[in-house]
Parts: C-alpha cells; sequence; structure tokens
C-alpha cells in the first residue's frame, strides 16, 4: 500500500519561505478520520520522517501551500474562448493580478460544473523553487505541490468563511477561496449599506482580488467554520452582520485548518481534477528509496562491468595477434614442406593432410611387404641380364610398378615366373625389343 506523508505550509509562514512552519501527517489514500497532526518547522519534519519511515516502503510526499504563497481563481469562458482555453488563462489572469505573469507559474484544469469556467492557480516561480531546494536539501522531494485554498470552494448564493489563527479564507457562489487577515475581515461583510472596502492588511498571494468586495457585499447567507481559539471572533462577525443575513456557525474541533483540508483532499468528486504545480518544468522525477539504497552498490557493479569489458577487449587483441604470428610460422612450415603448393586455403587441414599421406606412405604394411619379395626374388637378377630401373607405388590400388631392362625375354619371363611362385601377382604391362635389350613395365600386387 502506497503510504502518503501530507505537508502543510502554515499562512503565517514567511513568503520568503524561510522559516516554514508546517503540519504534517502520514496517511494512506483511504483516510476517513484524521490523527492529530505534528507540528514543527523543516528540520524537525525531517528527523521524524527518517524516523518514522522505512526504506523498503513507497513514501509519497503532498505539500500543501497556503494562499499567502498561491492563489487560485474560477474565471468565466466566453464562447468564442472554449476551444483555446488554455491559451485564453493567462489573460483572464492578467485582469485579476498585479504581477507579472512572467514571474508567476500557472497551472489550470476546466472545472467539473456544467458551467464553462478554468480553475486556474498560480504561484511565483522564486517562491516555488525556494520550497522545493529547502525539502530537497532535507532529503525530501514532495512528488505535489497543492495548492491548499482550490480545496475551499463557496455555494452559490453564500459567503462561506473559514478562521484560523488570525486569518481567515473566505470564498463566496462557487469561486476558490481566498486568504485575508482576519482583523480586516468584518469590513468585508454583508452590510445594508455601500458595499465593504479593502482595509490595510494582508491578502491572497500579497494582493486582493478586484471586485470580491462587490461579490461579497450582495451575499444574503452567511457560514462561518470556527475553531475554539476563533469563539471571539466569530462573536464579533455575528454582531457586525445585519439582521437580514441567515447566518450557520459550524464548529471545528481544531483550529487548523488542516483536519479539514485533509478531508476536502480525500473526499473531492472523482470528477474535479486536483490542481499540482509540479508540472513542465518543475515536474516531480520520483525515486525509490529501496533502490536509492543500492545505488553506491549499483555504481561499484558497473565499474567493475566497464574493467571486465575492458579487460576482455585487451585480451582479445593480444590474442588475435599472436593468432596473426602462429599462423603466419605454419605458412612459412607449409611452404618448406611443401614448396610447390601456390593456393593455401586452410593452412591446419593441408598440413594435416601432408602428415597423413606422409604416415601412410611411410608405414603401409603391403606396400613393404610387396618390396620385400620383390627385393628377395630380385637378388642376382642383374648378374643374368635384369636390371631394375624405377619404382612407383599406387596407394589406391596397392600396386608397385617396376620399370626393368633384360637381356632378352627369355630372362624377363624367368623373372615374372620367380616373383609369381614368391606369391605375387605379376602382370607385364608393356614390352619393348629395343637393339641389345629389352624395356618392359611390371605391374605386382600381393597375392589375395
Amino acid at each position: 500500500m502506497k503510504i502518503e506523508l501530507i505537508v502543510r505550509v502554515k499562512p503565517d509562514s514567511a513568503t520568503t519561505c524561510d522559516p516554514l512552519s508546517l503540519e504534517w501527517i502520514m496517511c494512506d489514500g483511504n483516510t476517513t478520520e484524521v490523527a492529530e497532526p505534528f507540528e514543527g518547522d523543516l528540520t524537525r519534519l525531517s528527523q521524524w520522517y527518517e524516523e518514522n519511515t522505512t526504506a523498503d516502503a513507497e513514501h509519497l510526499i503532498t505539500l500543501l501551500v497556503p494562499g499567502s504563497m498561491a492563489s487560485c481563481h474560477v474565471p468565466k469562458l466566453q464562447e468564442a474562448q472554449r476551444k483555446h482555453w488554455q491559451q485564453v488563462v493567462p489573460y483572464l489572469l492578467e485582469e485579476r493580478l498585479a504581477f507579472d505573469l512572467e514571474s508567476q507559474h500557472i497551472v489550470s484544469t476546466l472545472s467539473a460544473s456544467a458551467d464553462d469556467s478554468v480553475v486556474s492557480s498560480c504561484i511565483s516561480h522564486e517562491i516555488l523553487s525556494s520550497l522545493l531546494e529547502q525539502f530537497r536539501s532535507k532529503g525530501l522531494s514532495p512528488h505535489r505541490v497543492i495548492p491548499e485554498t482550490q480545496l475551499f470552494q463557496g455555494e452559490e448564493g453564500t459567503l462561506s468563511i473559514w478562521l484560523e489563527n488570525g486569518y481567515a479564507l473566505v470564498a463566496t457562489d462557487q469561486d476558490c477561496a481566498q486568504l485575508v487577515d482576519s482583523e480586516g475581515l468584518p469590513v468585508l461583510l454583508p452590510t445594508s449599506g455601500e458595499a465593504a472596502s479593502f482595509p490595510d492588511c494582508e491578502y491572497s498571494n500579497g494582493e486582493p482580488e478586484q471586485g470580491l468586495a462587490d461579490k461579497i457585499s450582495a451575499r444574503p447567507k452567511v457560514r462561518i467554520w470556527s475553531g475554539p481559539a476563533s469563539s471571539v471572533l466569530c462573536e464579533q462577525l455575528h454582531t457586525a452582520l445585519p439582521s437580514s443575513v441567515a447566518v450557520e456557525q459550524i464548529q471545528r474541533d481544531s483550529d487548523s485548518l488542516f483536519p479539514l483540508s485533509l478531508s476536502m483532499l480525500f473526499n473531492r468528486d472523482s470528477r474535479t481534477k486536483i490542481l499540482d504545480f509540479r508540472v513542465g518544468h518543475y515536474k516531480c522525477a520520483r525515486t525509490n528509496r529501496q533502490l536509492s539504497k543500492w545505488k553506491p552498490v549499483a555504481v561499484l557493479a558497473c565499474i567493475w562491468l566497464a574493467l571486465e569489458v575492458g579487460i576482455r577487449v585487451a585480451s582479445g587483441f593480444y590474442f588475435h595477434h599472436q593468432a596473426d604470428q602462429l599462423s603466419a610460422s605454419n605458412q612459412a612450415t607449409y611452404k618448406e614442406l611443401r614448396p610447390g603448393g601456390r593456393r593455401v586455403v586452410d593452412i591446419k587441414s593441408d598440413l594435416m593432410k601432408v602428415l597423413r599421406d606422409a604416415t601412410i606412405r611411410s608405414h603401409d604394411p603391403v606396400f613393404l611387404e610387396v618390396l620385400k619379395i620383390v627385393s628377395r626374388t630380385s637378388t642376382g637378377d642383374s648378374e643374368r641380364g635384369l636390371v631394375p630401373k624405377n619404382i612407383d607405388y599406387n596407394e589406391t590400388g596397392q600396386r608397385i610398378s617396376l620399370d626393368v631392362q633384360a637381356s632378352s625375354f627369355e630372362i624377363l619371363n624367368q623373372h615374372l615366373e620367380t616373383l609369381r611362385t614368391a606369391g605375387l601377382q605379376v602382370v607385364m604391362e608393356a614390352g619393348n625389343q629395343e637393339s641389345d635389350r629389352v624395356s618392359a613395365r611390371l605391374t605386382v600386387r600381393k597375392s589375395s
């Protein structure tokens, strides 16, 4: 199950983001009852997070920023603006804010209601960058940064007021709430006379939304959410309101709006999209703490793999060089053994064939046995007028070819008979009578 850490920046935190006054709580996405949140600064949050989380669980961090840092608006779209509403929104907000839009990070989404409106929120680039950097420096990286005032939306014909420790969220109709100083709140209440004017006090994102006083002055009903510490202010508001205005007071157990923010966050309509500042340039690159723990091991493994690959490549080059040298040496040996060989395809195979042929020819028992018989029977033939001239052995046919010269055919025939008597098969292939001798070729085989 995904566990989510919800962190809220209190409205009294300086807009320079230093120091930060925080509230936080750890919960899952099915939370219906919220326990008492923790409070402290960013250092205390970081210590608590390390003490109460485990590395094998996935912890998502959601940061709620107050109306003093980010403002929300619900501008209406005209018929011609619907198709390109994303390009139109900055111009609609420019009419409401006294800021240079280039200095603001703006997020928007179409409203889930039937009317043609857009829910938009903006925050200073300076503030958002400072927030993210401070959390990052403590080992925390929010995966969502949500403007809190988008969670507080009014109702049609009703002025909604949420009181909290010197501040108040004020919303008219279905607009998003605006943060104001509670000291100036009585001036904004509906009266029987002229429209209220704004006192010198702190407003949402530094400036009040234009026309807010006109919207508030005409509301026939007021609904107030107050905590135990806001009872005095709530009585003052009751006294300031005319009798024609219906007042409904809802008492909270906590002075902080954080539990109410969590309830609204988890119980929103599924069609309503939550505005998140972590888009575009600020998009969150989520990291897993379990993977971060193994990062040093992964780095060492990569270094080892690189070294191993380097060694293998170097070894490959070395052995390739050795193989080239050995091939050159084998080719030189082959040419020495077979000086007439011109075409060498496979030195190893050719050398093995030469050696095999030499071994067979040198140790063939048939050749030796026939040669022994021929030699024994030919002893003394030179004295009788028969002289051997040439001998050739055919391995395939296992026969010996003898070229001889005799003084006459009679001596030649006697020699043939002697070889046959010794157990050999002898055939005279050719015989020529010359002037003083006879030349003949004899084919000799071992009798089977």
